[in-house]
């Protein structure tokens, strides 16, 4: 959950990548904010390991559940009894139209099949 004000509108952002273990592609997470939800999938481009990627939602309330999941059931391309997934870092939450409103955080961790509440 991150603090919002009711009926503004907000820009979620963060970095969709792989982790470099041989995961196979496509990788693809859901994204949800407020009442809003997006796909978004990775797909490794020459020498690239993430791209930058949001989501724009208007908040309903003081606060808002933000949460992602990995949409295939990804292994590994050396080992098919791995699951493995997308990697998500650098998320925030930003006011849009404004400058980072301080509810900005950043972690990273591998998307695997589950929810991620912040």
């Amino acid at each position: 959950m991150v603090e919002t004000k009711a009926d503004k509108p907000y820009l979620l952002s963060f970095s969709l990548g792989h982790a470099g273990d041989k995961c196979k592609e496509p990788l693809a997470i859901m994204t949800f904010a407020g009442d809003q939800a997006q796909n978004f999938h990775y797909m490794a481009q020459a020498n690239s390991t993430f791209e930058k990627v949001g989501l724009n939602f208007t908040a309903k309330a003081d606060r808002t559940r933000v949460a992602f999941y990995s949409v295939y059931y990804n292994t590994r391309t050396d080992d098919m009894s791995s699951l493995c997934g997308p990697v998500i870092d650098d998320v925030r939450v930003w006011f849009a139209g404004s400058k980072k409103i301080g509810a900005g955080f950043g972690f990273g961790v591998s998307v695997l099949f589950f929810w991620l509440s912040v």
